[in-house]
């Protein structure tokens, strides 16, 4: 038993339980965010339109895939571009999203919205994203974009400059680009409604000086995408529970943002009921405490239970010298425990003469007497402490050698 306490200790958590709570997820107002419904089976690229109620935002073509397809080139998982099985069941979309040092080509996809959004309500719009196997760069930014009306552009196959339709625009930050083709990258983005919202359009209008393609050495790039399970929907209000545990007299530290996923566009605030702010925070006493995190759709809720254990060991480190010497290395005599608390440490010389006296939790003796070094030798220390568990306080004592 005793290893174990002092692993709970050092770790500073003995267990710690989470549970999501409040996620009320309404309708999705995305038809066939997944891909599932076709009007047919797609045998090749650019049939999008296979894909019930999606259509392009301009003349690029943009590719279904679904496992129904028999000839392997727009299969699922391995196709004409890449091997991924879908997110979930049995089809996704697939687009061509940036580019690197050659010719501008993007490919949009947009749907309808089965139902207007309630202006001023929060909303969270998502998706699901994987690099292709045969891209040549990675893309540093997706975006999802909701309008007034359908981004219809019968003339490029570029950039979509039709900018006063756009209500939302919700795109992950260049600076963090989705830089593996190993499996699906959640993308999340919170927004509150205008009311206008009626069309979603998936791509990246941003340019490569903005955006840039990583990842290609300066040569021409591509990259590929596939999307599955896009959805908008109301905000969720989630709640996690936390418990945490650690040795009376000693502390744990948590960061409470990593209980909460957050979308991906949003810098939480976080406070505490009882007064502090930040994520991050230090306990060393038993309780409930509650975290708000406020990311300025919803405000969410983590709350920490914290409790002592109560039968960590009493664990002392006695060194047997020291040498203050100003080198930087074993300058100053300390005593170091666990699970007590130093009230007093008294250090004698050899004729029982107080040298050094410290008073809770001293820092150390430096070797020094009225401010001169103090003779090479042997001296005896006193340790007072109280057991943090019992309450009970007590004496150590021993000897130690000054050398220099």
């Amino acid at each position: 038993m005793k290893p174990q306490t002092s692993l709970y200790y050092r770790l500073g958590i003995a267990c710690m339980a989470i549970l999501l709570a409040g996620q009320v997820w309404a309708q999705n107002v995305i038809q066939n965010g997944d891909f599932e419904i076709m009007l047919a089976c797609p045998d090749t690229t650019s049939l999008l339109q296979l894909a019930d109620g999606w259509f392009e935002a301009n003349i690029a073509k943009a590719d279904y895939f679904n496992t129904c397809d028999v000839t392997g080139v727009v299969s699922t998982p391995t196709n004409y571009i890449g091997s991924e099985i879908p997110h979930s069941g049995n089809g996704y979309a697939g687009i061509y999203i940036a580019e690197e040092s050659g010719p501008i080509y993007r490919e949009f996809i947009q749907t309808q919205i089965t139902e207007p959004l309630i202006k001023n309500h929060a909303y969270q719009a998502e998706a699901y994203v994987s690099i292709a196997d045969e891209s040549t760069c990675y893309p540093s930014a997706f975006c999802i974009y909701l309008t007034s009306d359908s981004l219809m552009d019968t003339i490029s196959n570029g950039f979509n400059t039709q900018m006063t339709l756009y209500e939302q625009i919700l795109c992950t930050e260049p600076q963090y680009p989705i830089s593996t083709k190993e499996g699906w990258y959640h993308v999340s983005f919170c927004f509150i409604a205008t009311g206008n919202e009626h069309f979603l359009t998936v791509g990246n209008n941003y340019s490569e000086a903005v955006a840039p393609c990583v990842g290609s050495g300066g040569m021409p790039a591509k990259a590929y995408i596939f999307v599955d399970d896009i959805a908008v929907q109301p905000m969720p209000i989630q709640t996690a529970y936390t418990d945490t545990f650690f040795c009376k007299g000693s502390s744990v530290t948590l960061d409470v943002s990593q209980f909460i996923e957050q979308p991906l566009n949003v810098h939480p605030v976080v406070s505490w009921t009882d007064g502090p702010l930040g994520s991050v925070r230090t306990f060393t006493q038993e309780g409930v405490y509650t975290a708000l995190i406020d990311n300025g759709c919803a405000v969410d809720t983590v709350r920490v239970g914290t409790h002592w254990i109560y039968d960590c060991p009493e664990i002392f480190y006695f060194p047997n010298a020291f040498s203050p010497n100003n080198d930087g290395v074993n300058d100053i005599y300390r005593v170091q425990s666990e699970n007590v608390t130093v009230d007093q440490l008294d250090v004698y010389d050899r004729w029982g003469s107080l040298v050094y006296s410290g008073t809770q939790n001293p820092t150390g003796w430096d070797g020094t007497i009225n401010n001169k070094p103090a003779d090479v030798g042997v001296y005896v220390y006193v340790l007072r402490y109280t057991t943090n568990i019992s309450g009970i306080t007590t004496n150590k004592c021993g000897t130690l050698q000054l050398i220099r």
